[in-house]
């Protein structure tokens, strides 16, 4: 089965225009416990905020307007739009993808979590699970690797020094938070 590359670069461009539109702002299917409802009815325990969580991922109309959960920016999106746009200027060697790259690298590097022994990033939203309670902007392995290897996929493209600085100390992150941190937010 051939590739319809026109319509491959329709869809590219569309979801750019989306994405642009949004100011790289979205919704995830775990973002639930973002409703602003939440600050005057909290929600008690583990149970209720699974279920709240999810429903509104499995429900099949979007109801996060109705229930005032805002659009978010969510740093491994980010690091996803990175990769992305990292690809496309090494495709088509477009100046644009390379300013949206080289936009989203310096958020990125601008919006890691503080505190920490390397570059880490978190959820923009709180996250429960039966096991832990993450709060916002706690760090993650899965977030913090998605953007380390954007980061390096940025590198790759530009050479620039920063942000495989950047990228590298993940590790740091890894080597000397991570179990501690995941520790200490057990609940």
């Amino acid at each position: 089965m051939a590739i319809d590359v026109e319509r491959l670069t329709q869809l590219i461009n569309k979801l750019d225009q989306i994405i642009q539109k949004n100011s790289y702002a979205g919704y995830d299917p775990f973002d639930g416990l973002r409703s602003a409802l939440l600050k005057i009815v909290p929600l008690p325990g583990v149970y209720p905020k699974i279920a709240w969580i999810q429903f509104f991922k499995k429900f099949p109309i979007n109801l996060r307007p109705l229930f005032l959960i805002a659009k978010g920016i969510n740093p491994k999106a980010m690091g996803l739009f990175l990769s992305g746009y990292s690809s496309l200027y090494k495709i088509h060697k477009d100046n644009h993808d390379l300013e949206k790259a080289q936009f989203i690298t310096n958020w990125l590097i601008k919006n890691q979590a503080p505190g920490y022994s390397g570059a880490c990033w978190g959820y923009n939203f709180d996250w429960q699970n039966r096991a832990f309670f993450i709060p916002k902007n706690t760090p993650t392995i899965v977030g913090s690797a998605f953007i380390g290897h954007a980061l390096l996929d940025f590198y790759e493209i530009t050479g620039e020094q920063g942000p495989l600085a950047t990228a590298q100390s993940i590790t740091e992150f890894m080597r000397h938070d991570f179990f501690l941190s995941q520790m200490e937010n057990d609940t």
